[in-house]
């Protein structure tokens, strides 16, 4: 099977598109139908949704990880194109399906996604996932741990508790220093910008 997340460039969801098609000739049954899940995908950061689910129709879902995938992809459409109670279902059976086949990268992908369109469990499901990256042997899986740390800072910053919002900013800004890459420091540098200045307003 194809390194999937070594193909990715998320700067550029148009160019990786052609990188997911020059794989998909050759490729066995398994590969072509988790390739087809990314393509979609890069449809759907390019709010191309109705090609986004054209190309899921493609996907052959007998496969374990196409399986988990697919409702990755079309519950993200659906958040991505203002549909986030749509989305939900679909990221809840990703996560049992990823739990189901020990997929615990895919698991904490879904958990991810729970945290964000799942906005009254939102707080819930970042403690878990964050609980179940913590306790990872995998590297790819504590990598979690720094958008994990982002989705709980937001929820709690949404709440108003701006000193909670901090903290998890905070740690998400050392896993993501530990990690090393760029754009997502940035990012992490910028929540924690807007926490500091929400608490200086709200103690003005």
């Amino acid at each position: 099977m194809i390194d999937i997340e070594s193909l990715w460039d998320f700067s550029e969801p148009g160019d990786t598109e052609l990188v997911f098609r020059s794989h998909l000739v050759g490729s066995d049954d398994q590969t072509r139908a988790v390739l087809w899940t990314q393509i979609a995908r890069t449809y759907s950061l390019r709010g191309m949704f109705d090609e986004g689910r054209d190309a899921l129709c493609s996907v052959e879902r007998s496969f374990p990880e196409a399986r988990v995938r697919y409702e990755l992809e079309l519950g993200r459409i659906f958040n991505s194109s203002g549909h986030p109670q749509q989305a939900v279902p679909h990221f809840l059976s990703a996560r049992e399906l990823a739990t189901e086949f020990q997929m615990q990268n895919l698991q904490l992908d879904a958990i991810h996604m729970l945290a964000i369109a799942d906005v009254p469990g939102a707080l819930g499901w970042a403690e878990e996932g964050i609980a179940i990256a913590m306790n990872a042997q995998d590297e790819k899986c504590r990598r979690w741990l720094g958008p994990l740390y982002n989705n709980l800072g937001w929820t709690y910053f949404d709440l108003g508790e701006y000193e909670k919002a901090l903290e998890f900013f905070e740690l998400g800004l050392e896993e993501r220093e530990r990690q090393g890459i760029a754009r997502p420091i940035e990012i992490a540098k910028e929540a924690i910008a807007e926490a500091k200045r929400a608490l200086a307003n709200d103690g003005s």
